[in-house]
This record gives C-alpha cells, sequence and structure tokens, in this order.
C-alpha cells in the first residue's frame, strides 16, 4: 500500500469488520493482546478494539481481553472489560483479580483502579468471593509501598468481597428451590 495509507486502510476494515458483524476479520484485526498497544494491528485505539471485541463471540472475547490484562494490567484494560459478558468468564476475573493484587504489590492505592474496581463489584462471577478472602488479609506495608497503601487495599477487597458475598446471597434468593 502507498505511503501514509495505513492507518486509513486499517480503520475502513475495522468499521467493515464491526458493520459486517464479522468475527474472523475482527480478530484479525485485533491482533495478538500481547503486542504493545500502541504498535502493530489492531492497536490505533482501545475504543477501535474494543469495537472489534464486541464482534467475538463471548468466551473468545473474554479470554483476550484476560491476555490483554496479563500483558499490560488494568491501566488501559477498562474500555476492554466493558464489553465483555457479565458475569466474567474465570479465566477473566482470575486476570482482573491477578492484576488488581499485582497493583497492591507494586505499592500504589486502590483508588488509582477505583473505576476497575467498581467494573469487578458488579461483573466478576458472585463465586469468586471466596477467593478475594485471601486477598482481604494483606501485608503489611513495607519500604517499597506508599504509607498506608496496605490497609487501602484491604478494606477496597474487603468491599469487593463483601458485595459478590451480597449478589450471590441476592442470585440464591431468586433461584426457585427445585
Amino acid at each position: 500500500m502507498g505511503d501514509g495509507w495505513a492507518e486509513e486502510l486499517h480503520a475502513a476494515w475495522c468499521r467493515a469488520a464491526v458493520r459486517q458483524r464479522d468475527p474472523q476479520w475482527s480478530k484479525a484485526l485485533l491482533g495478538s493482546p500481547s503486542a504493545p498497544p500502541a504498535a502493530g494491528p489492531g492497536t490505533a485505539s482501545l475504543a477501535e478494539r474494543a469495537k472489534l471485541l464486541s464482534v467475538l463471540p463471548e468466551g473468545e472475547r473474554a479470554d483476550w481481553v484476560a491476555e490483554f490484562v496479563r500483558a499490560h494490567g488494568l491501566s488501559e484494560a477498562f474500555q476492554l472489560l466493558g464489553v465483555c459478558v457479565v458475569p466474567w468468564a474465570g479465566p477473566l476475573g482470575r486476570a482482573v483479580v491477578d492484576a488488581l493484587d499485582a497493583a497492591r504489590e507494586a505499592g500504589g492505592y486502590p483508588w488509582s483502579f477505583s473505576g476497575v474496581m467498581g467494573l469487578a463489584e458488579r461483573c466478576l462471577d458472585p463465586a469468586d468471593a471466596a477467593r478475594l478472602e485471601a486477598l482481604t488479609r494483606a501485608p503489611a506495608d513495607t519500604t517499597e509501598t506508599s504509607p498506608g497503601a496496605a490497609a487501602y487495599w484491604e478494606e477496597a477487597f474487603q468491599r469487593l468481597a463483601s458485595t459478590l458475598h451480597l449478589r450471590a446471597s441476592m442470585l440464591a434468593e431468586l433461584i426457585p428451590p427445585s
């Protein structure tokens, strides 16, 4: 292709794949989830990736986003998480929880991930509450962490686990006895 047309051609292919609801083209245009977000095909923007993902079957979509989260963390995953079917599939839920745990261990504060935490409260499978129990007992602050961060993370994980327990109880009440 001629110089200067790569971006326009790629964007047109993406629009066509989304309009035609073509999962094969969408998957090809997305490229690898582990590719750096600013390089390679399918990476022009997260909004473009989210549109392409919406065309994929539910399981493939969740697997692609889970791999993206494992490769790049949660900073750029918010838009992508929003197109995944709720409750999140097991691998996607595990990838998000693992990334939140990694962010805690890196020493930041949970409010940097408040959007993802809010999504997790609504989208994680309530069965994941038991897995979160271990994260509610956060390790003490170390020299690498910000002061008080461990307590904030402990509280954030407790709130998340509590919400999942509540959702599980509500679901149990809605299921008729057999």
